[in-house]
């Protein structure tokens, strides 16, 4: 027992002799608490936050150290601290800042001088957006949050009262240790080192906010346009609101001011360095569809002339639907191995002849000429808002020319959607001493409560609802309405059920109601190979049929996107079977109003697919099957309402009866987009959007097998060209153009024709970028030549958003052109005008043309509702 307790005694020693406890509390002079205050010890690089209430702790060898105090709107103090062996503790005074105005010149039209100085740190945020190469960052991260209020219809339910004890006005509170590792231009790494939460477990807060991975000099914050962009002088007006000193630099207080009042910009202010251009804190609001944000954060210089974030706080407060509540955030950052990239950009960071020197070594004529008209522009003393926009672009080409960190995969990235993260065996296993040595403030009273009501619920049915079956009977709901996949314990294994239109696809007056499932099934195969096979069976009530279906599909060469296919059935199958009306408005469209506007045919089929990249972004794609086909009728013929359904025969003036057919279809597609960066996501290739436009060209042949029934005979070809452009913040232009022929055609039946995407009915699932919306669905299909376009901008504001009402909504606007000429048939054009949330969901109204005729007038709503697998069934 004694050498126990001596072993236990030496391994706490090192404790007590070398880190001991710093605490205290950060105050106003009148003992007000200043809330998140930051805290930097230079000379360790070591920074933390104090919390709402001015409260900090750290571990702190003993020794003695200066302390560098600070917050906005007070002065910065360097406090003396002697850490003892026993710790040391004190309170904190800071003096309020008083900001005077600088000596300013006024130009000759009154400009403020605000202005100057954004030119000048918006011509170098391309500069510090890659001013780092490398570095690891362990951060501390504390968030918590309450739920105030909920709709009343849900406070009216019989045992709310009684279940709702368990959120309602109760705080939680995660806390979360990360080391992220960052490599240039935009890896980020991070290790979960501890987590801790008492949020409920149906609120997955995954692994908490990870702020180290996050570019203050992006052009885009928050969705938002940053006041850094190139292009802030579109959406901002800016004013100096005070200068001061802090040690020996001269900070600026910029205020951001809107040009609009619109979700797009972002308030409140930015305090840049004078001379460097570069950020020392941020202080910025956002708003959007009933959630309120408010972040600040602090940049501290973590080598000479580099100021990277120390520490943040954010501030939110949402209500959406009754559901009202806040959140409060902060987390303290410490950064250790921090490598800067060599480029020579700044005259601050290399002094000229240092400059000359290394662009003699290592800079090519090219890139001299470039650092040439770069230095003449940092040379003035004043920027105009083109020199500064010129100068952004230069520092951006240069980066792009001096980039070392090129990749095996000439176009591939990095995949940066809030960075690879992993989590520590032990990350949920730390103990209570543990989290004492890293926290930087201690628990409040309320967040003990909370961790402690947690611990007392483990082991229990649910921190939400503990006495109520209520969260397992909307979770199988779920899995019924939307579907739910899953996985073995290795996760090499699945099973993903559909949701309610994987049992029910829809309503049609020739099968009834198909009634039945489709499943997938999946496989991890050696090499990141994936096996899937999906099968599906489906007993239709009106026909009294059976239809069935099923694939097998082996994913292969993930850098090349490999995709083989088998596939065969018996299907109620659309005519327009490229692009045909989608089965569940289809249902709606017979339901209510007996408007059968897909026509169906029955298909026997079995075929062979592959699909393989022969390079970047160059991808081949053949296909052979064999198809046996015949009509069906109607076996219903009336609406819900009593309205008579039209046969089940297609409105085209080429149509003609099928009789039971057969044949053997052979396609092939050759699909090009240049210079297509991609990026890898568990395991499979990824395209992003590209600058260039996307080619295709296909060819399908379909021939006779040699049978006793009657066979086509014909060639098809036709070319793509697909492409959208961003032509700014929150504006794009896409268009689409499609021609080809049939080069020879023998006994063509309708399903071979050249169908387009074309309904009447008013809900559609189709995008306005490539359909038409007054053309019914079998109108312009033919076995002739061919040609359409289609044109859409879409911007944040063009007419009904400049509406005070609607000014702040998410929603965009768009303009659309769309033209279609068949042989021996008149050109349909058609025009209009759509509002709504991108490609989510829209309405828009459009008049149509024939040979520039006035035709018709409609209009048509996008609904492109996945209600699980629904979209893409046969039956």
């Amino acid at each position: 027992m004694m050498k126990t307790h001596t072993l236990f005694f030496l391994l706490l020693c090192p404790l007590g002799l070398f880190a001991q406890t710093f605490k205290g509390k950060v105050t106003g002079k009148e003992g007000t608490p200043i809330p998140y205050a930051t805290l930097f010890f230079r000379d360790l690089g070591l920074g933390f936050t104090a919390d709402g209430e001015g409260r900090f702790q750290t571990c702190l060898n003993a020794g003695e150290y200066n302390c560098e105090v600070s917050s906005l709107g007070y002065e910065q103090k360097i406090v003396p601290v002697v850490q003892t062996g026993k710790g040391t503790e004190m309170n904190i005074q800071l003096d309020e800042r008083i900001y005077q105005l600088q000596e300013v010149r006024v130009s000759k039209n009154n400009e403020d001088p605000a202005y100057a100085v954004m030119r000048q740190a918006i011509a170098r945020a391309p500069f510090y957006r890659t001013l780092v190469k490398s570095y690891t960052a362990n951060s501390y991260l504390k968030g918590s949050g309450k739920m105030t209020d909920v709709p009343a219809f849900m406070k009216m339910a019989k045992d709310f009262q009684k279940e709702s004890d368990g959120f309602m006005n109760r705080l939680f509170v995660m806390e979360a240790q990360h080391e992220t590792v960052f490599t240039a231009p935009n890896q980020y790494k991070t290790e979960v080192k501890a987590f801790k939460s008492s949020f409920p477990e149906e609120l997955d807060l995954g692994n908490g906010l990870n702020v180290a991975a996050f570019n203050l000099y992006s052009d885009e914050q928050f969705g938002k346009v940053s006041p850094l962009s190139s292009r802030a002088f579109s959406f901002y007006r800016f004013k100096l609101e005070a200068c001061y000193m802090e040690g020996d630099r001269m900070v600026n207080k910029i205020k951001l001011l809107p040009k609009r009042n619109n979700n797009q910009t972002l308030t409140g202010y930015l305090y840049i360095i004078e001379d460097l251009w570069c950020i020392s804190n941020v202080e910025i609001q956002s708003s959007s569809m009933g959630v309120k944000m408010n972040l600040r954060t602090t940049c501290k210089e973590i080598k000479p002339d580099v100021y990277l974030p120390a520490s943040s706080s954010m501030r939110i407060d949402f209500g959406l639907m009754g559901v009202k509540g806040y959140g409060n955030f902060f987390t303290a950052v410490n950064y250790k191995d921090v490598v800067l990239n060599e480029t020579p950009v700044s005259e601050r960071l290399l002094a000229e002849k240092q400059r000359a020197e290394q662009a003699k070594k290592t800079l090519s004529a090219k890139q001299q000429k470039l650092q040439k008209r770069i230095d003449e522009l940092a040379a003035k003393e004043e920027l105009t808002t083109g020199e500064a926009y010129k100068m952004a672009k230069l520092m951006e080409k240069q980066v792009a020319q001096t980039d070392t960190t090129h990749k095996e995969h000439r176009y591939e990235r990095d995949y940066s959607f809030g960075g690879a993260s992993k989590r520590d065996s032990l990350a949920t296993k730390r103990d209570s001493i543990y989290w004492a040595g890293i926290r930087s403030a201690p628990l409040l009273r309320e967040e003990q409560l909370s961790y402690a009501r947690k611990d007392s619920m483990i082991g229990k049915r649910s921190l939400l609802k503990p006495d109520s079956t209520v969260m397992e009977k909307i979770e199988t709901m779920s899995v019924v309405l939307l579907g739910h996949t899953f996985y073995n314990k290795s996760k090499t294994a699945w099973i993903e059920l559909p949701g309610i239109q994987g049992y029910l696809p829809g309503f049609s007056f020739v099968d009834g109601f198909p009634i039945g499932a489709k499943v997938t099934f999946g496989k991890k195969l050696g090499g990141k190979n994936t096996l899937l096979f999906t099968p599906s069976a489906y007993y239709t009530t009106a026909s009294k049929t059976c239809l069935y279906s099923g694939d097998l599909t082996l994913q292969y060469l993930p850098r090349r996107n490999g995709k083989l296919t088998l596939e065969g059935g018996r299907v109620s199958a659309d005519y327009n079977n490229e692009c045909g009306m989608d089965r569940m408005m289809n249902s709606v469209a017979s339901i209510l109003f007996a408007r059968n506007e897909m026509k169906l045919y029955e298909k026997k089929f079995i075929g062979i697919s592959n699909c393989l990249e022969l390079a970047n972004g160059l991808q081949l794609s053949l296909g052979l099957s064999y198809e046996r086909r015949n009509v069906l009728v109607n076996h219903y013929h009336k609406s819900t309402f009593g309205k008579k359904a039209k046969p089940n025969i297609p409105d085209n003036i080429y149509y003609s009866q099928m009789p039971e057919n057969e044949l053997m279809r052979f396609s092939a597609a050759l699909e090009y987009t240049p210079a297509h960066y991609y990026y890898m996501y568990k395991g499979r290739k990824k395209y992003e959007q590209s600058k260039y436009p996307t080619f295709t060209v296909r060819y399908e042949k379909g021939f006779s097998v040699g049978g006793s029934l009657p066979a086509p005979d014909y060639n098809r070809i036709d070319v793509t060209v697909d492409h959208t452009v961003k032509t700014g913040f929150f504006s794009k232009l896409a268009y689409r153009l499609n021609a080809g022929t049939f080069l020879h055609t023998d006994n063509l039946y309708f399903p071979d024709y050249r169908h387009f995407d074309a309904s009447r009915f008013q809900l559609t699932a189709s995008s306005f970028d490539k359909s038409f919306a007054l053309l019914n669905n079998y109108e312009y299909s033919t076995p002739e030549r061919w040609g359409q376009a289609h044109l859409s901008y879409y911007t944040s504001h063009l007419f009904l958003k400049w509406l005070p009402f609607l000014k702040n909504s998410i929603m965009d606007e768009g303009l659309h052109i769309r033209a279609l000429a068949v042989r021996y048939l008149p050109i349909h054009t058609e025009v209009g005008y759509s509002i709504g949330i991108g490609q989510l969901s829209r309405a828009g109204i459009f008049v149509g043309f024939r040979d520039k005729r006035y035709r018709s007038v409609g209009f048509s709503i996008v609904m492109p509702i996945n209600l699980g697998d629904g979209f893409s069934i046969e039956f």
